[in-house]
């Protein structure tokens, strides 16, 4: 292969890797300089497997994705928010509201449930859902359990990318 830059296909990534549907993993078919057949790709770049392919990265994820359906969704969602799970049962396309319904915990959350505060103010539990970028006020609860049972049932009604809706 030559070190002409070439527009990423299927038929390119097909050309250059096979994949293990087993372990999620791209396999290199040909030498490529230092790049061995037969060895397993990929490096940890914030959480992501990623591979060169004429020397520009391009996360495995998206690889795999393209590999399989022959297009590339401008965000790809991990399923079970595992980022180095790459099996293609676990890859999805996603909108960024969608992408956003899938996240975990932030790490200044002190309550346990996604959008859940504290409000001084009315010593009770604030919930809230953002939907397509825009907050929806759910209610204000005595206790975390009660939020939780309203917070669960809203991500059933309105999100489609949540884990639960992966059930």
């Amino acid at each position: 292969m030559t070190n002409i830059k070439k527009e990423l296909t299927q038929e390119l990534v097909k050309e250059l890797f096979d994949y293990n549907e087993l372990t999620g993993e791209i396999v290199r078919k040909i030498d490529v300089g230092r790049y061995k057949r037969g060895v397993v790709t990929g490096a940890i770049h914030k959480g992501y497997y990623y591979t060169q392919i004429d020397y520009k990265r391009y996360f495995n994820h998206r690889i795999i994705f393209l590999w399989h359906h022959g297009y590339l969704p401008d965000i790809i969602d991990h399923i079970d928010r595992c980022t180095t799970n790459n099996r293609i049962e676990n890859l999805r396309p996603a909108n960024k509201s969608q992408n956003n319904q899938n996240s975990g915990l932030q790490s200044n959350n002190t309550t346990g449930v996604r959008g859940l505060t504290f409000s001084k103010q009315k010593n009770k539990f604030r919930l809230s859902i953002k939907l397509n970028g825009k907050v929806k006020h759910l209610g204000f609860f005595d206790t975390i359990e009660e939020a939780k049972i309203v917070r669960d049932s809203a991500e059933l009604k309105y999100f489609t990318h949540s884990p639960q809706q992966s059930i």
